[in-house]
């Protein structure tokens, strides 16, 4: 296996490779290397011409030890420095795209993307002590990426807070009519399972902290997020999901979701999408475990929700199947109490259906909530739920969870047992 180096100054493509002549660039060193091969690159600003696309196997690219690269996509005042720069919602452009399974990033620095930093397409590759930071679109999105980990990783200033032509881009708005914005810091899209991430760090985010979208087994544990919209924390059909020892806070105010309102730091709401795409990606959300976390927000701390409407592209069932959160913390920060649509435990807009729901183009999808067991929490601030039914009543089981304000009564009634309730 062949080893080439890059460095930034005092180097040229025309070089070797080699650690006494290397190369200038990236993508010289990505475009004559092979599978297995590892590409070392020193300390110093690469600005890069095009996006770098990794299609080897079981290739490494990592940083010099002891040296921070930082790989520049000179997005920095809404004009793009290149003219083949990646897109903003493409899913095959992104500042680093990983297509070769097995591959890893190991200690870089990648900045002022005006689409999307990441792109993982392929299975077992590594993003590992890499910052992730200044992007007008996502900072990582995983398609087809089973298997992949993310470890000692920061998200910071990503998606919706860039400028253009002197206008500040927030939210989406003011955004050319032609282009569209990606939402998510990160995102674990379709067919990507059994993914790990430990020690993520996010802040100062725009959009989703973390959304799981049809990722099936994902492991996200001693994580933190720090100032995103809404949700922070979103699973949406998310089986085999666990979640532990992570840490979850808004410390702004002005943190605000795509609607206006204030964001919700946990949210299990599936949004089908059997019309959108022609396929059906939908799948419940179940065999889910969180547990031993703290979730601090301005909006809704732990949400269960979903709404699905007839002739719309699609809809947003709520389904939860064998989710056990326990020994978490969920507490909504003083400010929400201004406003009393927040909540540190929302469950909303519930549906358990007798017989499946019917899209216009005749998809069908069963909407329903079973063992769904809530003990050992501690939730701080007011508790709401839309009107059960008997059957979703009987789909929840509250056991050992401390409330500093009443909850609906049915909450700690019946086989609910052993609440407490406190003073506000």
């Amino acid at each position: 296996m062949a080893t080439y180096y890059v460095r930034a100054s005092n180097s040229s493509d025309g070089n070797a490779g080699s650690i006494s002549s290397p190369f200038k660039t990236i993508g010289k060193a990505l475009s004559v290397a092979g599978n297995g091969d590892t590409i070392i690159v020193r300390g110093g600003t690469y600005n890069a011409e095009s996006a770098l696309n990794i299609t080897q196997t079981n290739l490494t690219l990592q940083a010099y030890e002891g040296e921070t690269p930082v790989i520049d996509m000179g997005w920095t005042d809404g004009v793009p420095r290149f003219a083949n720069h990646p897109g903003f919602d493409n899913d095959e452009d992104a500042t680093i795209k990983m297509s070769g399974s097995g591959c890893t990033v190991d200690g870089v620095t990648v900045q002022n993307s005006p689409g999307r930093h990441f792109t993982i397409a392929a299975p077992n590759c590594i993003v590992t002590n890499t910052r992730i930071k200044d992007a007008f679109g996502a900072g990582m999105i995983q398609i087809g990426a089973d298997n992949a980990t993310i470890t000692n990783t920061i998200f910071t200033q990503i998606s919706r807070r860039k400028v253009y032509n002197g206008e500040y881009w927030i939210d989406g708005k003011n955004r050319p009519p032609t282009e569209k914005i990606s939402n998510h810091p990160h995102v674990v899209g379709p067919r990507s399972h059994t993914s790990t991430w430990d020690n993520v760090q996010f802040y100062d985010c725009y959009g989703e902290g973390f959304s799981n979208y049809t990722g099936y087994g994902a492991t996200w544990k001693n994580c933190k997020i720090c100032d995103t919209s809404s949700p922070t924390v979103y699973l949406n059909y998310s089986p085999g999901f666990t979640m532990y020892n992570c840490e979850v806070y808004f410390t702004q105010s002005y943190r605000r979701p795509r609607n206006g309102k204030l964001g919700e730091t946990f949210t299990i709401g599936d949004e089908s999408q059997v019309d959108k795409r022609g396929k059906d990606f939908y799948a419940t959300t179940q065999d889910v475990e969180i547990y031993n976390n703290v979730f601090v927000g301005y909006g809704n701390g732990l949400s269960f929700g979903g709404d699905i409407a007839a002739g719309k592209d699609s809809g947003r069932p709520a389904n939860a199947e064998n989710v056990l959160i326990s020994n978490n913390t969920f507490v909504l920060h003083p400010d929400g109490f201004e406003d009393d649509i927040y909540y540190s435990f929302l469950i909303n807009r519930m549906t358990y259906d007798t017989e499946p729901f019917v899209f216009p183009n005749g998809k069908q999808l069963w909407r329903y909530q079973r063992n769904v067991r809530i003990e050992n929490n501690a939730f701080y601030g007011r508790i709401k739920s839309s009107n059960p039914t008997s059957r979703q009543m009987d789909a929840f089981r509250f056991r050992n969870n401390y409330f500093s304000v009443a909850p609906p009564s049915w909450i700690t009634s019946g086989s609910n047992t052993n609440n407490i309730v406190g003073g506000a």
